[in-house]
């Protein structure tokens, strides 16, 4: 929605070197060919999705994504679920859907202090251009999202969920060390976007997916690679934990794979901790699996022999 990040997000993207087109450019183009004010650019985009089509934005925002000569795209200011279609016809499994989410106030704050020809300058003006994008179908857009970011806290912390996830991409290209799975039970007094945050908290960046429990509760599971575990790799020295969490860690991996058990409701404020007992854990708990062929190497990465509860060295992975 209009104000939840987006443009930061791809600010973000072209700092770390991604190729970014803007859909919003499209609208500017035309409003400039036909000579109309950009403050009325919102108009003119409802008429031409009238004229062509819900996804004439997104076709022709296509060849200039075919042009550029990059692995990797972020295309910024999808407004419809058939401006999805449209990039998944064309792209097929290499599209994924972002969404950056925030509430009406954060967002309503940061439009009034950017000041854009094209922005309301009120609250009754921004509810109107809010319904008026809703209207093209941007809520279903939202809701189908492959990953979504939450955009209501720090500005910093925002940036670092934008790094992680624009790494987790070029990691792919340039092939992973390891396979991180982050899981958790969402229980009948909490909601999805809870459990949720509380993972992306300590995993910011991970791909997430929904599935049906015996008991009828629902799993949420996020799938990623080591950028996904940079939170994590910072907390625990921040918390000056490394010394107990290497004693866990050695008790319970495997030859190539390493699993333990978060606090699920420490984990929603950022902290790290292990439960003593799993079973009386009220909110239950986050289970992480690590998978990779060199194992120590990633314990040695996380958590490494400490002196003075700080690490005696510090390796790369």
């Amino acid at each position: 929605m209009p104000g939840a990040g987006k443009g930061e997000a791809s600010k973000i993207a072209r700092d770390l070197g991604v190729s970014v087109v803007n859909m919003g450019d499209v609208i500017r183009k035309e409003a400039k060919r036909v000579g109309v004010d950009m403050a009325e650019a919102g108009n003119l985009a409802t008429e031409l999705r009238v004229r062509e089509g819900a996804d004439v934005v997104a076709r022709r925002s296509i060849p200039t994504i075919e042009e550029l000569d990059t692995t990797l795209v972020l295309v910024d200011g999808i407004r419809s679920i058939d401006e999805v279609e449209a990039f998944k016809e064309a792209f097929g499994d290499n599209f994924t859907l972002v969404a950056i989410e925030a509430s009406f106030k954060e967002r309503l704050d940061r439009i009034k202090a950017r000041k854009r020809a094209d922005d309301p300058v009120d609250e009754s003006g921004f509810l109107s251009r809010d319904e008026r994008e809703l209207g093209w179908g941007i809520g279903r857009a939202v809701k189908d999202a492959d990953i979504t970011i939450e955009n209501n806290r720090s500005i910093k912390e925002f940036h670092e969920r934008v790094k992680n996830l624009m790494d987790s991409f070029c990691s792919t290209e340039r092939g992973t060390k390891l396979k991180l799975t982050v899981s958790a039970l969402v229980y009948p007094t909490e909601t999805k976007e809870l459990v949720r945050g509380a993972i992306e908290t300590l995993f910011p960046g991970l791909h997430f997916e929904e599935t049906m429990e015996k008991r009828g509760l629902c799993r949420i599971a996020g799938h990623g690679d080591e950028s996904n575990l940079m939170v994590f790799h910072r907390r625990l020295r921040e918390e000056r934990i490394l010394t107990a969490v290497r004693a866990v860690f050695e008790k319970v991996h495997d030859d190539d794979f390493l699993e333990f058990m978060l606090n699920k409701q420490a984990a929603t404020v950022g902290v790290i901790s292990f439960p003593a007992d799993t079973v009386r854990e009220p909110l239950g708990t986050i289970k992480v699996m690590i998978e990779a062929d060199e194992l120590e190497s990633v314990i040695d990465w996380l958590a490494p022999l400490t002196t003075d509860r700080r690490p005696a060295f510090e390796i790369e992975f």
